[in-house]
């Protein structure tokens, strides 16, 4: 799931279409449910967590997102 996530954050650092990038933010959000319904170790599903996180971070702020430097 995490790697999923990652490339799915990858993407969406580089696509200016409006219509993909929320159709990226759809499988992101089904990854994430996912994970909160298959995922018991706590630390797993916060790993997890960090990494949707971060996907939001960078649709919302691009690569400066991505890397933390915004929206910490």
């Amino acid at each position: 799931m995490i790697r999923i996530l990652n490339v799915l954050t990858s993407v969406i650092a580089c696509e200016n279409d409006e219509a993909r990038r929320n159709i990226l933010l759809h499988h992101a959000d089904l990854v994430w449910m996912d994970a909160q319904r298959d995922i018991g170790n706590a630390a797993d599903l916060a790993a997890v967590g960090h990494r949707y996180a971060t996907l939001r971070r960078t649709l919302a702020h691009g690569v400066l997102g991505a890397i933390g430097a915004i929206g910490v």
